[in-house]
């Protein structure tokens, strides 16, 4: 073949050549896939070549193609958080549930992903939202919670993690100052005690009364009487201001 014969041979190939609307190329990749499906009815991500990873999930082009979510791409085809195929319209089969008894718990020494936003199932059938997703050793993807132990369909957690401790707060109903180690002044001190715990208002108080070269009272009323007479009231006064004090707080809490 001359040049000039082949120049024409390949511009031939090149002009027969015709691009498929997006739509299209979507629905066609997904039902070749489809068709090479295995036998047990359901094609899965080949983790062992490059793939996507979608974030957030994905429900298809239109926002209602998929049955399930899209987690993953490859090739121009999705795959649901299980790296099932989907197809758009049709259900893939899932695959045999997971009789063993206990639930896993995520192994932080190995990949693990995060979801985001946290996922509840396709329909919500989750008992709690799943922050992770890793593969065990057979290939099969498990769902983790915030404290990374796995959510299961139909197994819910039987002892539920205990909640976090409930921060105290001071007198004054309030989380306590968080500039309270810079308190020195027998002043200061009596007038932002209701902002700290006892634990705070004793150490301070021990700052506070071992600089005048006294030993610190011990307890919040002793604390409040010392603080006014080293304020230069008299023991009385301080003794009346206290009692004083004490019943407006617990009129206040009945009311």
């Amino acid at each position: 073949m001359t040049t000039t014969s082949k120049k024409k041979a390949q511009t031939a190939q090149v002009t027969t050549k015709k691009e498929r609307p997006a739509g299209e190329t979507f629905q066609a990749v997904q039902a070749a896939q489809a068709q090479s499906a295995p036998s047990d009815g359901f094609r899965k991500l080949d983790r062992s070549r490059p793939f996507g990873r979608i974030e957030p999930p994905w429900p298809g082009p239109k926002g209602k193609e998929f049955r399930r979510l899209a987690f993953y791409e490859q090739d121009g085809a999705f795959y649901d958080l299980e790296s099932r195929l989907l197809i758009p319209g049709e259900r893939a089969p899932k695959p045999a549930a997971d009789q063993s008894g206990e639930l896993w718990a995520l192994d932080e020494s190995k990949p693990y992903a995060s979801i985001n936003p946290p996922f509840l199932g396709d329909r919500g059938e989750l008992d709690r939202p799943a922050f992770f997703e890793q593969q065990d050793e057979d290939g099969r993807s498990r769902l983790y919670d915030r404290n990374k132990i796995e959510v299961r369909r139909g197994k819910p957690l039987a002892v539920k993690p205990a909640a976090p401790p409930t921060q105290a707060l001071a007198p004054n109903g309030r989380r306590p100052a968080s500039d309270w180690i810079a308190i020195r002044s027998p002043a200061e001190l009596f007038q932002r005690a209701d902002e700290l715990l006892d634990r705070q208002l004793q150490e301070r108080a021990g700052v506070v009364f071992e600089a005048v070269g006294k030993p610190a009272p011990v307890g919040r009323a002793a604390i409040m009487r010392g603080l006014m007479q080293l304020l230069g009231y008299s023991a009385q006064y301080a003794e009346n201001w206290h009692s004083h004090h004490e019943k407006s707080q617990q009129k206040g809490t009945e009311i």
